[in-house]
């Protein structure tokens, strides 16, 4: 996949997260669909609370649009930005097709779902722009990764959009769980914006863990 650069110019960067109306918002659920997450049962565990994710809207045009993003070694779009409720979980329902496995190009997401939030055709002027990170937390292939990732979070947050997280430490591999390392959580708590920030301690407790995400901060 052709890696795409963040072109942050001024000019495109004006939007303020203080002066829009957070009943109308474009939000990007980005999901970690690594090897960490393994098995049929956490792929039910996700297609569930995705689907009670979407119920917590009011969905509209001038309302709250969602697109969904799965990524490993790169990003794939479950859905576009939509309102159509019936579309999206028809979309959801597709991500049990998908294998969870390689790595997590956490850099390349975070640069696919802001270009769908700021320059795509979905593009709404004066929405609100969030984007919800669910990783485990860790980026692969090393801290230069790291480094490059945090880079591209700041320029995201830097243009005006919000970058909520939820952090799961405990992951399925090779059918054995095991707990991310206390580094997943404070890179993660320097990639989100303030306190927008909640833990799910797997994926069974993922759909608990939205209902205390607040992405209106």
């Amino acid at each position: 996949m052709k890696t795409l650069v963040l072109i942050l110019v001024m000019g495109l960067c004006s939007l303020s997260s203080n002066s829009v109306n957070c009943l109308k918002m474009d939000l990007v659920l980005l999901l970690d669909f690594s090897g960490s997450l393994d098995g049929e049962e956490e792929h039910g565990h996700v297609i569930s609370a995705l689907n009670v994710f979407v119920e917590k809207f009011i969905l509209g045009e001038d309302n709250v649009k969602i697109s969904i993003i799965i990524f490993n070694d790169y990003p794939i779009f479950i859905s576009h930005l939509s309102s159509n409720k019936k579309e999206l979980q028809k979309s959801i329902d597709k991500i049990k097709y998908y294998a969870a496995k390689g790595n997590t190009n956490m850099k390349e997401a975070l640069n696919v779902a802001y270009e769908e939030l700021m320059f795509s055709e979905f593009y709404r002027e004066n929405a609100r722009k969030t984007i919800i990170l669910i990783s485990d937390g860790i980026p692969s292939e090393g801290e230069n990764n790291m480094g490059e990732t945090l880079k591209i979070s700041e320029e995201i947050k830097s243009c005006g959009v919000n970058i909520c997280g939820v952090w799961i430490p405990w992951n399925k591999e090779n059918g054995y769980y095991y707990h991310s390392n206390k580094t997943g959580k404070e890179f993660m708590e320097k990639v989100i914006s303030s306190s927008c920030f909640v833990v799910s301690k797997n994926y069974a407790e993922l759909a608990l863990a939205f209902e205390k995400l607040d992405p209106c901060f």
